[in-house]
């Protein structure tokens, strides 16, 4: 009895603090208190950003290039257009038919490189029109700036050739030295003895073919 009376005398002084305990749990000070906040729109307000970033970003990939990346790129265009501009070899056959041997010769220059010999020829610059690169490679290689027009021009080996027929064997007087060695008219039958290009050697079998059929 005497346990019963004392620990409800301690259960009643102990309550007030119980009580007051409970009441100041329910009022939380609003600085301690969880805030709930709407993030959908600010994520997708995130979300378009980035897009539109990495849509600035790879529209303006070449801006962001490194220097290397560049001059590739610089190199990799002067590749491109030097094979957008292939040079072509054009030439030109002068030949001469002398009326009281009714023999025909032709001009050919011997390179002093190869010490082979060929008709007048060279690679086209840029820009330069077919039959200038001709007339050019005429004067050049032979001194000749007088020539008739061609009568006509076809493909000859690794070359495009010009015809022209002339009254006369010109004297042949290369400006270039340091490419022609020597020049001289000579027959058909004469190049059978010269050490020729591949051009010059493709016109003497096609002509002596021509001669074959003839007979």
């Amino acid at each position: 009895m005497l346990y019963w009376a004392h620990n409800n005398n301690l259960k009643n002084q102990m309550a007030p603090a119980f009580k007051s305990l409970s009441f100041k749990s329910q009022r939380i000070p609003n600085a301690y208190k969880m805030k709930t906040v709407d993030v959908s729109g600010v994520i997708q307000g995130l979300t378009l950003t980035r897009t539109e970033d990495l849509k600035t970003l790879s529209t303006r990939k070449e801006d962001l290039k490194t220097p290397s990346t560049q001059d590739e790129d610089l190199k990799n265009l002067q590749s491109q257009q030097q094979k957008e501009f292939k040079s072509k070899v054009y030439g030109a056959i002068m030949r001469y038919r002398d009326k009281n041997t009714n023999a025909t010769y032709y001009a050919l220059i011997q390179g002093r490189y190869t010490g082979k010999w060929s008709f007048p020829k060279g690679h086209s610059k840029k820009g330069e029109e077919p039959y200038d690169c001709v007339i050019r490679e005429i004067f050049e290689e032979t001194g000749i700036n007088n020539l008739p027009n061609s009568v006509e021009d076809y493909r000859i080996g690794f070359g495009h050739y010009y015809i022209f027929d002339v009254e006369m064997k010109y004297n042949l007087q290369p400006q270039d030295k340091n490419e022609v060695m020597n020049t001289k008219w000579v027959t058909v039958e004469e190049m059978n003895d010269l050490k020729l290009n591949v051009d010059a050697s493709y016109f003497k079998r096609m002509m002596s073919e021509k001669s074959q059929e003839k007979l």
